[in-house]
């Protein structure tokens, strides 16, 4: 079962955070890093959302990352231009794709008219819903829905090669990290001498 980790989205401590999530050997670090990407308000691309930032600054960095959440909105309906950058060779080198937020909530979060019947389908209430959850637990896709669903469909048809690009695989089994020092880093105060073992054998971890 892979471990990842999803901490906050501080881009602070975001590099800092990675690397220390992923030092010592492979069984000893995550398997993937997740963090939230709200930058993309369309109309944007690759430059203006920051993407190309991220990927500049992540490219090589020791474990798989990918976004824990993105698809931000602005109270209507979405194009989800990101989903095609996320999944195009600009950026699959450094992520693995990631999780459109997000799926549905109760009917009470949506309008209702003065005679008490829903609202419109695609009306949005603050929230990020792709698929409509009725209070009988009846769901119904919406818009957002619709647009991810399509866009899928065609990256789905594309060439992989289109898609992943030339991008050299990396090997992170062969990445060897070690956790920093005191005074070494901005967010490591402990000696690494310090920090008591883990009190299991790792065997008796994976049965």
């Amino acid at each position: 079962m892979p471990v990842g980790a999803g901490p906050s989205a501080n881009q602070m401590y975001r590099r800092d955070t990675i690397r220390f999530m992923a030092a010592g050997e492979p069984a000893e670090r995550v398997d993937f890093y997740a963090f939230d990407v709200y930058d993309w308000c369309a109309p944007s691309d690759f430059k203006i959302s920051g993407y190309q930032r991220l990927v500049e600054a992540l490219s090589d960095d020791p474990v798989p990352m990918l976004f824990g959440e993105y698809g931000a909105h602005t109270g209507k309906p979405r194009d989800l231009g990101e989903v095609e950058c996320l999944f195009s060779s600009q950026m699959t080198g450094v992520f693995s794709g990631g999780f459109l937020a997000t799926y549905g909530h109760v009917e009470s979060v949506y309008s209702r008219s003065e005679d008490g019947e829903d609202g419109d389908e695609d009306e949005f209430v603050g929230r990020y819903d792709l698929v409509r959850i009725r209070d009988d637990g009846a769901r119904r896709p919406k818009r957002d829905y619709s647009t991810y669903q399509r866009i899928l469909a065609d990256l789905a048809a594309k060439p992989q090669e289109e898609v992943c690009g030339d991008h050299e695989k990396k090997n992170y089994g062969r990445w060897r990290g070690a956790f920093g020092g005191v005074g070494v880093d901005r967010i490591w105060l402990a000696d690494p001498q310090d920090v008591p073992a883990f009190p299991l054998e790792w065997e008796v971890v994976l049965e």
